[in-house]
């Protein structure tokens, strides 16, 4: 179809026109989320020889004489019309913010990367500092000339310690399969369904919809015994007692509990039977909370509508495979509902189970594809295998028929071999399914923890063979930290970093790398301390932003956002932008606690921690700046202006005029190495106002991480680094170190 609309333009006081042709929107599979926009035009400028057909989607816009052509916005209006809009922008110049960032971004570049190499070379010239100990035991071991060497023992013990902790996580990657006599469980959670915009397999969906409803990933009965995820799914779907009797639903709210007439419990989880009879109650005061605005409602308010949607989640996945099961008697009420259910699901984007049999057809709902292959057989039509296989699973499932449950898997897994959709990857599927089982990402948070109790046992005595074995041990946790990140990205085919979750990940990845950085030019323990803590806390932090969504952590983006290239330069570029400012104001909090409330904090130490804190602070200079400029440029190519004072926008640009602060004030002779510190520390506050802050705001063109609930946690880190600066500013012949060097 073509669109009436056509404008005239002026390139060098000759007129051209622009003709709209067609405008489309491709939606994510089995959603109405848009993850791209586009617009055909047909550009004609007789002065100059042009008459083509031009594409614009979003991030590629057409440029042409002194104008740019966005594709801006797209919409259907209430009569089913598709409506676009282009924004158009005179915009001569837009090469010179490219230019401009490479020269900067070259300069600041070879200027720090010049100063580290002279350090460097300096450093391996002169004999390295010796190791934090009392000058009392130094002096001791400087006149003993006959000391033994190293014992086999204390050579050995980091080998131990890392083949020991290597072995635990091999088991944890390990296939676990059941018994052939029990249910194989784990094979049915590696099937696919389509649910959130993507192909992912059912373990998947059921460990997000737990997480999203208790903030665990597995689930518990009656009598505290530990369900997985594919399990519970089961129960559900199926409709076994084992669905209404686990206790997902974690509901803190004292008001709400007294609602559903429910006592408070460790952990605050709760089954359905648990509070059923107060359903009713339940629904109306949600609805009554809902007609309010959201500024006017109450805590109590909120988490009633939190409570209902929950519940209403779970029933739609439950509606999605639930087919009705009529008798004699109830026949025509049972078919009544059963339509109802069918309409409703048509109007949501629930999570799609079959695959096509033939390449025009869509992914359906289990109980519509059901549906169909009855009205199929009713007309002498063929059915879907896929639906029949499925169908099997449920039914052995539900008769408690392991040997049948286990054959009806493996077959329609064999199906999907030999009949996969082209838009079904089958081994990524499957990949994703081992990634849940091996959760590397727990596993290498546990061996930061591992690492940082070894330091902190090194602080104690016997220092040297516990601060190798913590190195390695780190070592082999970014190892695992990396295989987890590039296993993300193979999954969803996109850079490291496209939300919350996977940017606190990322922005660990990087710290960690740091932390070995540090300790392999030192060697001081402080890199594995910061490597150890940055790891653990990060990961800590990913899993709680997981637990505030709904959705998936490798979930589809906007379609703003669906970019490879800006994604991987600017979102990646900012991110190690975060985490070296971060790491900064971690080391100046290290020199703060360690001068103030131990003894610990030697000259030479004290001078060590000042250079790591100055040589991190010049590259997060550089990754800040860099990346907020490029963001400056995805914004021109998206939105057609470099920069427009958007909250996040802000908050990246605080994060590059503190940085530059802090360095012209060290530049200049301002501060010395304590203020250094403070000053680093303040910025592990801009830091997280840019992070997390803005997002609060929920305003402006970048609050696609909105997430509510961080801001009291937001609130309590700023004052704990405010604390830590004011400890900075306690004079330093007042330090314990000061005082115990001056003894």
């Amino acid at each position: 179809k073509t669109y009436d609309v056509a404008l005239r333009f002026k390139r060098n006081y000759k007129p051209y026109t622009v003709r709209l042709d067609d405008v489309r929107a491709d939606n994510y599979l089995g959603t109405k989320t848009p993850k791209n926009y586009s617009s055909d035009i047909h550009l004609a400028d007789k002065s100059q020889g042009v008459d083509r057909e031009v594409k614009i989607w979003m991030n590629n816009p057409l440029r042409y004489g002194d104008e740019t052509f966005y594709q801006s916005q797209y919409n259907v209006d209430e009569k089913g019309r598709e409506i676009t809009t282009l924004q158009v922008v005179t915009n001569t110049g837009w090469m010179i913010p490219y230019v401009a960032c490479m020269l900067v971004g070259t300069g600041m570049l070879a200027q720090f990367s010049g100063t580290l190499f002279r350090f460097l070379r300096r450093r391996n010239e002169l004999p390295l500092e010796p190791e934090v100990e009392s000058r009392r035991v130094r002096r001791a071991r400087a006149s003993d000339r006959s000391r033994p060497r190293r014992s086999a023992f204390a050579t050995w013990f980091p080998v131990a310690v890392v083949l020991l902790c290597g072995a635990w996580v091999a088991s944890a990657a390990l296939p676990r399969r059941a018994p052939i006599s029990e249910m194989q469980i784990d094979e049915f959670g590696g099937l696919p369904v389509v649910y959130e915009g993507r192909a992912k397999p059912i373990d998947t969906m059921a460990r997000n919809m737990l997480r999203y409803l208790s903030g665990k990933q597995s689930a518990t009965d009656d009598k505290g015994k530990p369900i997985s995820a594919s399990k519970w799914f089961l129960d559900v779907i199926t409709d076994q007692p084992g669905a209404r009797t686990a206790r997902v639903f974690r509901i803190e709210n004292i008001e709400v509990l007294k609602t559903l007439n429910l006592e408070r419990r460790q952990g605050f989880r709760y089954s359905l039977d648990e509070f059923s009879k107060h359903l009713g109650e339940l629904e109306r005061q949600a609805d009554l909370a809902a007609a309010l605005e959201p500024a006017h409602m109450t805590t109590y308010q909120k988490r009633l509508i939190e409570l209902a949607k929950k519940l209403r989640q779970v029933m739609m996945m439950k509606f999605a495979f639930d087919v009705p099961k009529p008798t004699k008697e109830n026949a025509e009420q049972a078919a009544r509902a059963f339509f109802m259910q069918l309409d409703a699901l048509a109007r949501l984007q629930p999570p799609l189970a079959v695959p096509p049999d033939s390449p025009e057809a869509q992914w359906e709902t289990f109980a519509k594809s059901w549906f169909n292959n009855i009205t199929n057989q009713a007309h002498g039509k063929s059915v879907n295998p896929a639906t029949v296989g499925f169908e099997k699973i449920l039914n052995a499932y539900a008769a408690g028929n392991a040997e049948e449950f286990n054959g009806a898997v493996a077959s329609y897994q064999n199906y999907l071999a030999e009949h996969s959709p082209a838009e079904l990857n089958h081994d990524k599927v499957q990949y994703e399914a081992f990634f849940n089982r091996f959760e590397p990402f727990y596993c290498a948070l546990v061996l930061y923890v591992v690492a940082f109790v070894l330091v902190a046992c090194g602080w104690l005595g016997w220092s040297g063979p516990l601060n190798r074995a913590a190195f390695w041990l780190i070592v082999l946790a970014l190892s695992i930290h990396t295989f987890a990140l590039v296993s993300r990205i193979y999954i969803s085919g996109r850079p490291p970093v496209t939300n919350l979750y996977s940017s606190a990940v990322f922005i660990g990845w990087g710290g960690v790398l740091l932390g070995i950085v540090l300790e392999s030019v030192y060697r001081l323990g402080i890199g594995n301390v910061i490597a150890a803590v940055a790891g653990f806390t990060t990961l800590l932090i990913a899993n709680f932003l997981a637990g505030l969504t709904d959705g998936d952590t490798l979930g589809v983006l906007q379609a703003v956002l669906d970019t490879q290239f800006w994604l991987a330069t600017h979102v990646v570029c900012e991110s190690l932008g975060y985490t070296t400012t971060f790491i900064a104001g971690l080391l100046g909090l290290m020199y703060v606690i360690r001068g103030v409330l131990t003894p610990s904090l030697s000259p030479a130490v004290g001078k060590d921690l000042a250079r790591m804190i100055y040589g991190t602070l010049c590259f997060a200079m550089f990754f800040s700046f860099v990346g907020t400029v490029l963001g400056g440029l995805w914004a021109d190519d998206s939105w057609g202006r470099f920069w427009g004072w958007d909250p996040k926008e802000n908050g990246a640009l605080m994060i590059v005029l503190w940085n530059a602060l802090v360095l012209h004030a060290r530049w200049g002779g301002i501060v010395k190495d304590r203020g250094l510190a403070a000053l680093a520390i303040g910025g592990n506050i801009m830091t997280a106002w840019s992070w997390f802050g803005v997002n609060e705001l929920g305003v402006g063109l970048h609050s696609y991480g909105f997430t509510e609930g961080v801001l009291m946690a937001l609130g309590i880190f700023i004052v704990t680094q405010l604390a830590v600066v004011g400890l900075a500013l306690v004079p330093k012949h007042n330090w314990w170190s000061t005082r115990a060097q001056g003894a």
